[in-house]
């Protein structure tokens, strides 16, 4: 589009009340059209990449659970939810310790390291199925920083290692 206007057309009256002629006023809003254009572009992209990374999240077989720097469960995936025989609104906006058998033992063995490094690769945890059901995990994480260096989310992907520990005649 090369050029938009918007007008505006005023009637000039006489004093008997009859229209003598009209005026119209034009405002060139080429610019206004060319901003909303790429905003709306922008807003599609952005929809497009969230929409895609969503799915890649969704449909990782390793369980991912985001987490507030607070600790309460932001996101979950499929296979999170399929593991832990939960339903997502009862894990959301959760305190991310009722994932754990010892929520103590997540703080001083993941927790800590976490926001003390920005990572940790490879922890054994044991979460808690919604049945009880003790499930060993091995599990990395990471932190989430914007641009100023604060915390936004805690990203924490964990593999289950249910037979694994039965090839090793453990009990679980």
């Amino acid at each position: 589009e090369l050029y938009s206007e918007e007008e505006t057309i005023f009637s000039v009256t006489d004093d008997s009340g009859g229209i003598t002629h009209f005026v119209c006023h034009a405002k060139d809003v080429t610019p206004q059209r060319i901003a909303e254009k790429a905003l709306r572009e922008s807003e599609e992209k952005y929809r497009q990449l969230f929409e895609y990374v969503n799915s890649i999240l969704k449909s990782l077989v390793d369980s991912l659970v985001v987490m507030t720097p607070e600790r309460k469960i932001q996101t979950v995936n499929q296979a999170t939810l399929d593991l832990l025989e939960y339903a997502e609104d009862e894990l959301l906006g959760q305190p991310a310790g009722k994932l754990f058998e010892d929520e103590a033992l997540f703080q001083a063995k993941c927790f800590k390291e976490l926001m003390a490094k920005g990572f940790v690769r490879d922890v054994e945890l044991v979460c808690r199925a919604k049945n009880g059901r003790k499930i060993p995990m091995l599990s990395s994480g990471s932190v989430l920083r914007n641009e100023y260096g604060t915390i936004q989310s805690i990203i924490c992907v964990a593999l289950d290692l249910t037979e694994r520990k039965r090839a090793e005649n453990l009990e679980f």
